[in-house]
């Protein structure tokens, strides 16, 4: 009988504990997905209210002093971060971050940045100021990465600090002031082989609120033969799968309920050396042909991915690793369709990670083109509802 009653309390505890609004669904908007043409340029008003728990906005700079935000495009600021604020209307819980950083800043600011605590401290002080004019919840900073791509070794200690120093003025502007806790989330990199180069985990995990560990773009055209980005699973001689980055991240000491898993609503595609072998692992020259809408070699929208599906471009399976791809005369393109992204989220929720994010909401299929209105992002809604309840 007692054993009986351990067995239903702890099933009580855990569908408690684990309803699907404590898992997050964070999306990432891209600041410039508005210049496409239509109807493919996405702007706040474009959103789909309640897909998302929190919205990162990408990207911000530094100025040249490297101790203030700036607006990555001068258009942002103020008309755009208005037009998001406005958002909140019809759901007064979506928390919206400002995102500083992405691939295209590097790696010189931010290392300028967190070369004195007296820049750090002033940096924070500023980002207060700027995220609350402009109504912002909180600042996710998405150096890519500390250490890395020119960054001195010594960054990876500087990265934690910078961290702990805005962590701790965002505390003492909520309880000095009053005003509304910001939140500081970060993205890192999901290479388990640079975890340890780049960050000191669990040192970092006690000054943000989660992590978003980009569990995509494990290969792509750099290399000689297809592979596919984002596979939830592969061999055990394939370190570069998500399963083994969150389960890396996780052996690190870095919470499980603050590591967000990334889901990429876009393709990379490659241009087979003989379409006649067209399998996982077959040769290549190089990135894919660009798609008509983003324009960007090596990589499509999933908006771009279903219009080729429906143009006649021949799906498989790779049923091991659990995703899709496609191939299109020579183009061969790996993606996340809405099984893929289903299998994800049930990763998710059974291993207990603290939720997705998703790069980026503006490249799935928001307008319908190919059918229904964000296919992926309703999956990954859906599914935690139906899981969780």
């Amino acid at each position: 009988m007692q054993l009986l009653l351990f067995v239903v309390t702890a099933v009580l505890s855990f569908n408690v504990q684990n309803t699907a609004a404590n898992f997050k669904r964070v999306c990432y908007l891209s600041s410039w997905a508005r210049y496409r043409p239509q109807p493919h340029a996405f702007n706040p008003e474009n959103y789909g209210a309640h897909l998302c728990t929190h919205l990162i906005w990408a990207f911000a700079d530094l100025d040249d002093s490297a101790t203030h935000l700036v607006a990555g495009d001068p258009g942002d600021d103020p008309s755009m971060y208005h037009r998001l604020r406005a958002l909140k209307v019809d759901n007064p819980h979506l928390k919206i971050l400002l995102s500083l950083g992405g691939w295209d800043m590097g790696t010189k600011k931010f290392t300028k940045l967190v070369s004195s605590g007296d820049k750090m401290k002033a940096f924070a002080t500023n980002a207060i100021k700027y995220l609350h004019d402009n109504g912002f919840d909180g600042l996710d900073i998405d150096w890519e990465y500390p250490a890395g791509r020119g960054s001195p070794a010594g960054d990876k200690q500087r990265f934690t600090e910078l961290l702990r120093v805005v962590k701790h003025a965002f505390h003492n502007d909520h309880t000095v002031h009053g005003r509304r806790h910001l939140m500081l989330t970060a993205a890192v990199s999901a290479d388990p082989g640079s975890i340890d180069t780049y960050y000191e985990p669990s040192k970092i995990s006690q000054y943000v609120d989660f992590l978003n560990v980009m569990t995509y773009d494990f290969h792509g055209e750099w290399e000689h033969n297809t592979g596919h980005h984002s596979a939830l699973q592969g061999p055990d001689s394939d370190q570069l799968t998500v399963k083994k980055s969150a389960t890396a991240w996780a052996h690190h000491g870095v919470p499980k309920s603050k590591i967000m898993i990334g889901l990429p609503f876009y393709g990379k595609s490659f241009t087979l050396k003989d379409s006649s072998h067209s399998g996982l692992g077959s040769a290549v020259t190089g990135a894919g042909k660009a798609g008509q809408v983003t324009k960007e070699e090596g990589t499509l929208a999933y908006f771009e991915v279903c219009k080729l599906l429906q143009q006649g471009a021949v799906g498989h399976r790779l049923v091991d690793q659990h995703v899709p791809y496609l191939v299109d005369g020579d183009r061969w393109v790996g993606y996340d369709d809405e099984k893929s992204i289903e299998e994800k989220v049930q990763y998710v929720v059974n291993e207990g990670y603290g939720g997705i994010f998703v790069w980026a909401l503006d490249l799935d299929d928001f307008s319908g083109v190919c059918g229904k209105r964000f296919p992926l992002m309703n999956k990954i809604k859906d599914t935690f509802a139906h899981l969780i309840g």
